[in-house]
């Protein structure tokens, strides 16, 4: 790993202040950037270089054994919330991955769990959002939707929670919640199938709310379907598709830009890919089999799905796979690896997987994943990486190579805002750098 100072001192003197001359005469917050220039040129002299390597292949680098029963996980600033349906929430530092240690645990019924920069939102008895700024010392901000029974699945969508919730029948159902305010969360509406569901998972595209569910016909025959929601008015949901293209129960769905990919938990074909730009007209469009296997989640992101599957015996083992699905049509394998437990969740916190399998948290390194703040790609972040984008950004210098590893601030766009956020990560103790797997 280099030294930061060492990468300091081969910039010349006279250009690393004329570009930062540059970039203070041409951004309007003139006492923000002058903060910011004067950490970045005293930093390299009293303060310890900071920056993270990346590794050259998806690499196991660590396990956090103190989970009973890992089902959801979410991160922020190199800090892991894992759901424990045995302890609430297990808190576990993974700013050294090799060695994960859990910190702290919140108690309660909780079974899923996203974040949103500094908040968590996890659902159990109800929707609860954390501030976990400090996450030894989470602060509550709000709790809303306790429906009596318990809610299953969470999916944050700007300013709406979709969540599945299981009613006093034992079948579930479609709660929305309004989260503009996350201090104070308003139930819009609940609405119900008109068949009984006992599993499902629901994804939001445009006006539309696209709901999975496994459903039990009178001769108790199960079945697998979409069922689109119009929710213009998310306080008056309607439905107007019932779509039973699929030919297994479905564990999760996921939809990125017009592709929705669905796991199915049975049968042969794994995870299936639909085209939903039009909600009237579903077509499948890919598949990416699992021979014995039951994918139990998928998540997206980028150019890249993550499907978490139990196989059955005779195989007796549990696996990730990583597809490319830059083509929905035809995904193919870019890695796999086995995992001790049941794989339940991955969430991408780049360069790093994490897995929540079941009796623990498993840490992936992939080196197929841009490291957000390594605009240089040279494989750390530093101050190399804040001058090539004031460089690119006011100078007419190159590009980086990866406009998304220069997307640190995560809004899909590059531009002074990532400067001043990777200063801070860099020199204030700021927040990692992340992206949202924005396309450039």
């Amino acid at each position: 790993m280099k030294n930061m100072g060492v990468c300091v001192s081969r910039l010349k003197g006279g250009r690393l202040f004329a570009l930062l001359a540059s970039f203070s005469r041409l951004w309007a917050d003139r006492l923000l950037i002058h903060s910011a220039v004067t950490v970045l040129v005293a930093a390299p002299f009293f303060l310890p270089g900071l920056s993270y390597a990346q590794g050259d292949t998806l690499i196991l680098r660590g396990t956090c054994g103190e989970v009973s029963w890992a089902n959801a996980v979410t991160a922020y600033n190199r800090v892991a919330f894992v759901t424990d349906l045995s302890a609430g929430i297990s808190v576990i530092d993974f700013s050294d991955p090799t060695l994960p240690t859990e910190i702290t645990q919140y108690p309660g019924l909780v079974f899923d769990i996203e974040g949103d920069r500094n908040l968590t939102y996890q659902v159990g008895l109800g929707l609860t959002i954390t501030d976990v700024s400090n996450p030894a010392e989470p602060e509550q901000v709000s709790s809303c939707c306790n429906v009596g029974q318990s809610l299953n699945r969470v999916h944050l969508f700007d300013n709406l929670a979709l969540t599945t919730f299981r009613s006093f029948t034992g079948y579930l159902s479609l709660c929305i919640i309004d989260v503009t305010d996350p201090s104070s969360p308003e139930t819009l509406a609940t609405t119900w199938p008109d068949s009984p569901t006992i599993q499902a998972d629901v994804y939001k595209k445009d006006q539309y709310a696209f709901w999975t569910d496994r459903i039990v016909d009178a001769e108790l025959v199960e079945k697998g379907r979409i069922v689109v929601f119009d929710i213009s008015d998310p306080a008056a949901p309607t439905t107007i598709v019932t779509d039973t293209c699929l030919e297994a129960a479905p564990s999760a769905i996921w939809i990125k830009d017009d592709y929705a990919y669905v796991a199915e938990s049975g049968g042969e074909r794994g995870l299936m890919i639909f085209d939903v730009s039009d909600p009237y007209d579903i077509d499948s469009v890919g598949c990416f089999t699992i021979p014995g296997g039951r994918p139990s989640n998928v998540c997206v992101k980028g150019d890249y799905a993550y499907v978490c599957a139990h196989m059955d015996p005779p195989a007796e083992h549990n696996r990730i796979y990583v597809l490319d699905i830059s083509n929905p049509a035809t995904p193919s394998v870019v890695a796999f690896h086995d995992t001790p437990g049941i794989p339940y969740e991955v969430y991408v916190d780049d360069p790093y997987l994490l897995v929540a399998d079941y009796s623990s948290l498993v840490i992936f390194e992939a080196s197929f994943l841009d490291l957000p703040g390594d605009v240089n790609q040279d494989g750390i972040v530093n101050v190399g990486d804040v001058v090539l984008l004031v460089s690119f950004l006011y100078k007419g210098g190159p590009p980086p190579e990866s406009m998304e590893s220069g997307d640190v601030n995560g809004d899909c766009i590059v531009n002074v805002g990532d400067v001043v956020y990777l200063v801070n990560y860099l020199y204030r103790q700021g927040p990692c750098p992340f992206n949202n797997g924005c396309s450039f």
